[in-house]
């Protein structure tokens, strides 16, 4: 992935309105947490970004990787979950994000894509979603580091859940505005996407 734009997030930053977000919504990208999960494991949001209209959220949940994305208020929740328990230990834990099709301008909901979790760079799991979140998340949409302020991006937990290890920060990379289109070939083809701030 030919990363462009690079944003770091830590615990202790505020809340980020949507407007001054990492426009990652329908394009690849990449999430990694630079955390340290104590010999009991750990729990937690790492990142979540999203509102009433869905979004997308990165945690742990009984020891296991998770990322959950949805779109109008749980109506569409689709979840990767890691194949192994996160052991205790510093480790890089990931979310990486490839389209393969464009996003639906009836129905509001973005495009569909090949969705990889890895722990230190090793994959640990995988599915292909048939669509993610919309690619505007709406008024009150927000990122949070390290906790989810509410209401919950996934349906798996009760806010703030606060990540119960160490979480030193994320990094969001985010690639070139462009999407598959959806003729025959995957050919690729520019398209106009929100401007990265």
């Amino acid at each position: 992935m030919a990363v462009i734009d690079r944003f770091t997030f830590r615990p202790a930053d505020p809340t980020v309105p949507e407007r001054v977000m990492a426009a990652v919504l329908d394009r690849p990208h990449r999430i990694t947490a630079t955390v340290d999960v104590p010999p009991g494991g750990a729990e937690g949001v790492l990142l979540a970004h999203g509102g009433v209209a869905g979004g997308y959220v990165l945690f742990l949940l009984h020891r296991r990787l998770v990322y959950t994305h949805t779109s109008g208020s749980y109506r569409y929740e689709r979840t990767v979950v890691s194949t192994m328990d996160i052991p205790g230990g510093p480790h890089h834990l990931g979310f990486e994000f490839e389209p393969t099709g464009l996003p639906d301008p009836l129905t509001g909901a973005g495009g569909p894509g090949h969705a990889r979790l890895t722990v230190d760079g090793t994959r640990v799991g995988y599915e292909r979603l048939l669509s993610t979140a919309p690619s505007v998340l709406g008024p009150g949409a927000r990122l949070s580091c390290g906790h989810d302020p509410g209401p919950p991006i996934s349906s798996r937990y009760r806010p703030p859940f606060a990540f119960t290890g160490v979480l030193r920060h994320v990094t969001v990379e985010v690639s070139a505005s462009e999407a598959v289109t959806a003729s025959a070939g995957g050919t690729r083809r520019p398209r106009r996407s929100p401007v990265p701030y």
